[in-house]
């Protein structure tokens, strides 16, 4: 995904326990088995405005169930 100047590479589109989809962004793992984001939100308003686009362009419904 292309946004401005930044590309966001290894997002992953998954679904809840309860069916919704959701984004996974890329995230490593130090050598004390620590997770550090690489690329997040900053916040749930950006977190949805990002879900909005990728669900947009992938024709998914962010509040369907299977």
């Amino acid at each position: 995904m292309e946004i401005g100047l930044v590309y966001i590479d290894c997002v992953a589109v998954r679904r809840t326990r309860s069916g919704a989809f959701t984004l996974s962004f890329p995230r490593r793992v130090d050598t004390a088995n620590r997770e550090h984001a690489i690329v997040r939100p900053l916040d749930d308003a950006a977190r949805v405005a990002i879900e909005r686009v990728v669900f947009d362009q992938l024709d998914l419904d962010e509040g369907a169930a299977p």
